[in-house]
């Protein structure tokens, strides 16, 4: 164990814990107004505890500089999920509350899968996938699939796909006495409607195809994985380093120079 985080970056575990915890919070029956979405409430529950767990020993063994910047992130993180669950609380009922949880949930959702895309960036730059773990990446494509999958079973397009909560017709007058559409004095509210439905923000399907490439990025440079270069760019060996396949060996040469025209052997 060398207790070091090296080059993983901490954002898309603070992330993680953000949308659990919106994910949670948008769950459960008096947000939702159905208990169809419990399951939601508790697996993403678990996995708030776990990120947290994650944050905490990342934050343990970061480095000064990295530490402060996700110190930072996690007091944002936490103060925006508490502003929600306050707002939504105190100030909005029924189809407001939870058009106001659904859509900061896909909002921080796609922040969410989106934020490896530096992580993809320097595999495609290092050639490298050492720092994009296969196990993270697959279970990516697979949580973002269970719940686009999740959420097209219990027609609820926050968790599949969001713009409106609901997709027939019939079911957009609550958004009309919520206020965002008035129905009645804009004649083309339903063409928009229909219009809108067909440019969605898809957060999990977003999840699900971000996966898809990290799993394609780790096949294809999956055997460059660990590699060091031992080389500078003129064909000399690295300071540090010797030819004998340890990285880890400092340079004698280097430790112990010797005067020029003596020859010392040492053991």
């Amino acid at each position: 164990m060398n207790k070091s985080t090296e080059e993983f970056s901490g954002i898309p575990y603070v992330m993680t814990l953000l949308n659990c915890l919106l994910a949670t919070w948008y769950g459960l029956p008096f947000v939702t107004l159905s208990n169809k979405n419990i399951p939601m409430s508790t697996i993403n529950g678990t996995g708030a505890v776990v990120e947290s767990i994650y944050v905490l020993i990342f934050l343990t063994f970061a480095p000064k500089k990295e530490k402060g910047k996700i110190s930072g992130l996690l007091i944002f993180v936490l103060g925006m999920f508490s502003a929600i669950a306050f707002i939504s609380i105190f100030a909005l009922h029924g189809q407001k509350r939870k058009l106001l949880c659904g859509y900061a949930a896909t909002v921080f959702s796609i922040i969410m899968y989106a934020s490896p895309l530096s992580v993809m960036r320097t595999v495609i730059k290092t050639k490298s996938v050492e720092f994009m773990p296969f196990f993270l990446s697959l279970f990516v494509f697979l949580c973002g699939t269970s719940w686009f999958i999740f959420g097209l079973l219990e027609k609820d397009n926050f968790v599949a796909v969001s713009i409106f909560p609901e997709s027939n017709l019939e079911n957009f007058v609550p958004l009309s006495q919520s206020g965002l559409i008035d129905v009645e004095t804009c004649p083309n509210s339903f063409r928009l409607i229909e219009f809108l439905k067909t440019v969605v923000q898809v957060p999990n399907g977003f999840g699900s195809g971000l996966g898809a490439i990290q799993l394609i990025l780790y096949a294809i440079y999956c055997k460059s994985k660990g590699e060091k270069k031992k080389t500078t760019a003129d064909g000399s060996l690295e300071k540090g380093l010797v030819s004998n396949g340890n990285p880890y060996q400092e340079n004698i040469s280097s430790k112990y120079p010797l005067q020029e025209g003596r020859v010392e052997t040492r053991v």
